[in-house]
């Protein structure tokens, strides 16, 4: 009889197996773990302009939030952990996120042109936490006042070299956010001069969508 250790390692490497493995464990009563994968496999048959990715991922990171963290790490294919990503905000400011191995991010956010590092680096530092499940990538930013809480969250989809999504904070707003990759050093040394785009929208998402869940991982 195969193990689920093997077919999770023939998935990975053989997409014609993603549908074997689904089936596998719904024989077996899991139904959860089935679903998340089906999903997985409908997110990375899609492109990173169309909308309706963004609700999938959605979809599945929701499905995702019960299971274990470690069985849900082994479906992103490649991952971004280690990484690191900017983009401009909507005041044509600069953010960087990098996502550490620990499941932790730091967060930096500022002006390339403050002149003062230490004194934006002491008011914009800030931590929070990421999941990323295949295409579909959550991320949280907390409260830099109350490092237990969180200000936004973010869901989204990651395809190559871009990211693109849609955020809430704890003041009611929503936005579509993008990203692209960036030094790692710029985590933690000066603000990187990115490109004009991606840029973070100044205004709610046309995308359909509720509030972001209060979310959290094992």
């Amino acid at each position: 009889m195969t193990d689920e250790a093997t077919l999770l390692a023939l998935a990975r490497g053989d997409d014609e197996a993603w549908p074997v493995y689904a089936d596998w464990l719904e024989a077996r009563g899991d139904e959860d773990r089935a679903a998340v994968v089906r999903l997985h496999r409908r997110l990375a048959a899609m492109a990173l302009a169309d909308d309706l990715a963004i609700v999938v991922a959605r979809e599945l990171l929701e499905l995702a939030a019960g299971l274990p963290r470690a069985w849900l790490a082994q479906l992103a294919t490649p991952g971004v952990i280690g990484t690191c990503w900017g983009a401009r905000d909507a005041s044509n400011g600069v953010y960087v996120i990098a996502f550490r191995a620990d499941g932790t991010i730091g967060f930096r956010q500022g002006t390339p042109d403050d002149g003062d590092i230490d004194e934006m680096a002491t008011d914009a530092l800030g931590d929070g936490t990421w999941m990323q499940i295949g295409h579909a990538l959550t991320f949280s930013i907390q409260n830099i006042d109350a490092r237990t809480e969180d200000y936004s969250r973010h869901d989204g989809v990651v395809f190559g070299d871009r990211m693109r999504g849609i955020a809430s904070d704890i003041n009611g707003g929503f936005w579509s956010w993008g990203l692209a990759p960036t030094d790692p050093a710029n985590a933690f040394g000066p603000l990187p001069e990115l490109p004009e785009t991606p840029i973070d929208s100044d205004r709610s998402t046309t995308i359909a969508h509720d509030a972001l869940p209060e979310r959290r991982w094992a």
